[in-house]
């Protein structure tokens, strides 16, 4: 019973960080909302035995702050946005 309700709640947070994504105006938001579903999407495949597919997705959320991390330095942005 427990492990439905976990689930469900990843999944929930996986919906509601996509529609971050759409939402998001300022590129840094929606980056990491997008790691944020990655995660979720990461621990939900973990929760079913996927254990693959959750690193891969652990994998691409690194990647995605990675990249953060590198562009805010090289196209100095700001808390305003670019």
């Amino acid at each position: 019973m427990g492990e439905w309700i976990i689930f469900y709640l990843l999944a929930g947070l996986a919906v509601v960080a996509s529609l971050g994504v759409v939402v998001a105006r300022h590129p840094i938001r929606a980056a990491l909302m997008t790691g944020l579903a990655f995660l979720s999407v990461a621990a939900v495949g973990a929760l079913l035995g996927e254990m693959i597919a959750a690193c891969l997705h652990v994998g691409l959320a690194t990647l995605f702050i990675f990249l953060i991390i590198l562009l805010w330095k090289r196209l100095g942005w700001d808390q305003s946005g670019p």
